[in-house]
């Protein structure tokens, strides 16, 4: 008989040569080393990527900051509405509130009035961290926005008819707190970085951003009233009286200049209304400290002119808002009291000692 044929197997015989399995192991170590990595390959693979984050991630740090710009406009169109729906009301503004403040059978007395009181929180800093901070100026305890609470500041009510976030000031002002009071975001610019305000009459040094505390935290907003109007009124009072001499007794509401804001306000619509800065970044605020009109090198001031890039990072752009309850993000020449579609004084023509800048542009 013939014998069986055996089937074939594809699993290795036990008569397979031992040097073939040594022959698979180096063909499969050539085939690794033909497929690996150089030290230079990887480390320009490294610098490509490195270089392609770089390109992103401006871009990306840009779309973030223009996402905190339209919070900012959006946050300074609300307060800028309850301005014109508190201007409608009262036909005045409520840039500042007198040194005796009067609600109900409640008078508040203060050393030091400020742009802030018109609204906004309860400040949570302390008069230590004030100094710490470098802040020219008096300590915050000695402010109005620390002995005023929100609920008795004038536009507060046209947020919320019941002031929620209302916080009683500490005894005495400016000291810690257990918890710190709250202060709403729409009151809070989102790339705020300093709680620098400028004094009148001094020379203030730019902002340091090295202190990055915010302005809402000292002050209860990031954003404060302009006031810088009245420097008009101090060189050219109304109805005729003597130049006021002296910027803390025009702010401070005497009885006799209350009317100020209801004056300034006199017919003045339409084209001024959408130029007339009413709120902006505190950062703006202190650009503005040294303003004058153009041609002009003398009189109130006795800071220098300042350009310093706004609190979204580029020079000279700031967030402001408008007697018309708009909102814009654009270049300011700070240099000077007026732009091509931006006022912080009342519309031309000037009269008095003004008169004669009418002509002069910047």
């Amino acid at each position: 008989m013939t014998p069986k044929q055996q089937p074939r197997s594809s699993a290795p015989s036990d008569t397979t040569p031992s040097h073939g399995f040594f022959l698979d192991l180096t063909l499969e170590s050539q085939n690794l080393r033909r497929y690996s990595f150089t030290l230079i390959e990887l480390l320009v693979v490294v610098a490509i990527i490195a270089l392609l984050i770089s390109i992103a991630l401006p871009s990306l740090s840009h779309a973030r900051e223009q996402a905190r710009v339209a919070k900012c406009l959006a946050n300074l169109r609300a307060v800028a509405q309850a301005g014109t729906a508190y201007i409608h009301d009262f036909e005045n503004l409520p840039w500042a509130l007198p040194w005796l403040y009067a609600v109900d059978d409640k008078t508040f007395t203060n050393d030091v009035i400020s742009e802030y009181v018109w609204g906004g929180g309860m400040p949570a800093a302390t008069d230590e961290l004030f100094v710490q901070a470098g802040s020219p100026g008096l300590p915050p305890s000695r402010t109005d926005v620390y002995h005023i609470p929100p609920r008795h500041r004038p536009m507060n009510p046209y947020f919320e008819a019941s002031v929620s976030w209302n916080a009683e000031p500490t005894d005495p002002p400016a000291q810690q707190r257990e918890d710190e009071p709250e202060v709403p975001d729409y009151f809070q610019c989102p790339s705020d970085k300093n709680p620098y305000v400028p004094v009148v009459g001094e020379f203030n040094a730019p902002p340091d951003d090295a202190y990055m505390s915010p302005c809402w935290w000292f002050w209860g907003t990031s954003y404060p009233i302009n006031w810088y109007w009245p420097y008009y009124y101090m060189e050219a009072p109304p109805g005729g009286k003597e130049p006021y001499t002296e910027f803390d007794v025009v702010i401070g509401a005497h009885d006799d200049i209350k009317g100020l804001g209801k004056h300034m306000l006199k017919k003045k619509t339409g084209r001024f209304a959408s130029q007339f800065i009413m709120f902006y970044e505190n950062q703006l605020n202190f650009a503005l400290e040294a303003a004058r009109p153009p041609g002009h090198a003398a009189g109130p001031w006795a800071s220098e002119s300042k350009n310093l890039p706004g609190w979204h990072r580029k020079m000279d752009h700031h967030v402001a808002a408008f007697l018309d309850g708009s909102g814009r993000y654009q270049i300011f020449d700070t240099r000077y009291v007026f732009g091509s579609n931006w006022t912080t004084w009342p519309a031309q023509p000037w009269y008095g000692r003004w008169k004669e800048y009418n002509d002069i542009v910047p």
